[in-house]
C-alpha cells in the first residue's frame, strides 16, 4: 500500500487526503444525522395528528352528550334497569326501534334494536353510562341498507 502510495503524484496524493477527510465529515451526516433527523420529524407530524384525533373525539363526544363518568354515578334510586332504559330511549330519537327488551336477573338486561340511527345510539349509550351508571357489556351492531341505520343487539349492565 505504501508503495502504491509513494507513486502517485503530488497532486493526486492531495485530492486522495481531500476526498478522504470530505468522506470523513459526509458520511456520519448522512449515515447518522439525516436518518434520525427524518425520523423526528415523522414521529412529531405523527403527534401532531395524533392530538387533533383527540381533539375531534373529544368534540364530537360533547356533541353526543357523552359526560365523564364520575366515581358517584349509579342506577336512579328507587328504579328498576328495566325502567330506567324504557323511559331513556322514550326521551330521545330511538322510540320505535326497541323491538325487544328481555332481563336477565336483578341487574342486566338484554336489548334489541332494529333500524336505529348509529348516532343516536352512541348518545344513548354514553347517557345511560355517564348519567345512570349503566354499561354495555355485550354489543353486536349490524349495518342496514339506508346509510347511518343499524340493528342492534346489546347486554346492559346496572
Amino acid at each position: 500500500m505504501k508503495h502504491w502510495w509513494l507513486g502517485l503524484s503530488q497532486r493526486d496524493r492531495r485530492i486522495l487526503l481531500l476526498g478522504g477527510l470530505l468522506l470523513i465529515v459526509i458520511l456520519p451526516y448522512a449515515l447518522i444525522w439525516l436518518p434520525l433527523n427524518d425520523r423526528a420529524e415523522r414521529l412529531a407530524e405523527a403527534v401532531q395528528a395524533q392530538r387533533a384525533d383527540v381533539a375531534w373525539m373529544q368534540q364530537a363526544a360533547r356533541q353526543l352528550g357523552a359526560a365523564p363518568v364520575s366515581a358517584s354515578a349509579g342506577p336512579d334510586s328507587g328504579q328498576s334497569l328495566l325502567s330506567v332504559i324504557d323511559r331513556t330511549v322514550r326521551e330521545g330519537a330511538l322510540t320505535g326501534t326497541v323491538r325487544r327488551v328481555q332481563p336477565e336477573g336483578a341487574s342486566t338486561v338484554r336489548v334489541w334494536l332494529e333500524e336505529a340511527p348509529f348516532d343516536d345510539l352512541m348518545g344513548w349509550l354514553g347517557r345511560l353510562e355517564s348519567t345512570h351508571g349503566i354499561r354495555v357489556t355485550s354489543l353486536v351492531v349490524d349495518r342496514q341498507a339506508a346509510p347511518g341505520r343499524v340493528n342492534v343487539r346489546l347486554t346492559l349492565e346496572g
